[in-house]
């Protein structure tokens, strides 16, 4: 699943229509799309990486890269 996609669809629609019962129902999409997210995912959205650029990130990090 493209969470990226889901997300600027959930807020695309919240733009076009801003009553209340649309603010109701955005705010609950956007609330069930981030318990879908596991940790690893909620950190690259955090980060603004992909999921691979964050596994890479995080060796980069530890130092546990090593040369080929």
């Amino acid at each position: 699943m493209d969470y990226q996609q889901k997300y600027e669809e959930i807020v695309e629609e919240y733009n076009r229509e801003k009553d209340r019962v649309t603010i109701e129902e955005t705010f609950r999409r956007l609330t069930e799309l981030m318990s879908e997210l596991d940790t690893e995912q909620k950190r690259s959205v955090e980060e603004g990486l992909s999921e691979d650029e964050l596994a890479l990130f995080d060796l980069l990090k530890k130092g546990t890269l090593s040369k080929a």
